[in-house]
């Protein structure tokens, strides 16, 4: 089986926000196999989620004047460093489900060279999942079909591909519209 490195720039852990992020990120830890998995920046609450899940995080990520970390110094970190030749950068609210692992160890076998991304299903949740619960995976999804909606297919919140590509990168402001764009 292909092992990944997936990694995000999670925003404040702050409200809502921190219980999206908790449950994206915990989704993450729960794949099989585990992934590598990378935190970067420095905003309230990364860390702290790092050291609990057991994950990696960079604190120190180059950003522009306004201090919103940039796309070409994330991509050249992680690829020093991640020990995985599949990488995985991933809005830090989206939660991921076995059967993405399958698909991406499926493509990978196959082709040398490839980019998978994909838009999300939009589900407002308020409360954290209950991953002990070995069911969670089926209720979440059996909410998405009662009270999910797609989101458009310009929205693109993760991107799987061999470290190998994406030598050189703009210096794209993470969080600012349309690099997604640029990286299909």
């Amino acid at each position: 089986s292909i092992s990944i490195a997936i990694f995000a720039v999670p925003k404040p852990f702050i409200g809502n926000i921190s219980i999206i992020q908790r449950n994206a990120i915990t989704s993450w830890t729960l794949l099989e196999p585990r992934p590598e998995i990378i935190l970067l920046g420095e905003e309230k609450g990364t860390a702290e989620i790092a050291t609990e899940l057991g994950i990696r995080h960079l604190p120190k990520v180059k950003c522009n004047g306004y201090g919103t970390p940039l796309l070409d110094g994330i991509f050249a970190e992680v690829k020093r460093l991640a020990k995985n030749k599949i990488l995985t950068y991933i809005n830090a609210d989206i939660i991921l489900t076995k059967g993405f692992l399958t698909t991406v160890q499926q493509v990978a076998a196959e082709f040398q060279d490839f980019l998978l991304t994909g838009r999300r299903w939009n589900l407002e949740l308020e409360t954290a999942l209950n991953f002990e619960d070995k069911n969670w995976e089926n209720d979440l999804k059996k909410l998405v079909c009662q009270r999910g909606i797609l989101a458009p297919e310009t929205a693109k919140d993760y991107f799987f591909f061999p470290k190998h590509l994406f030598s050189e990168v703009p210096e794209f402001a993470i969080g600012r519209g349309y690099w997604d764009n640029w990286m299909v």
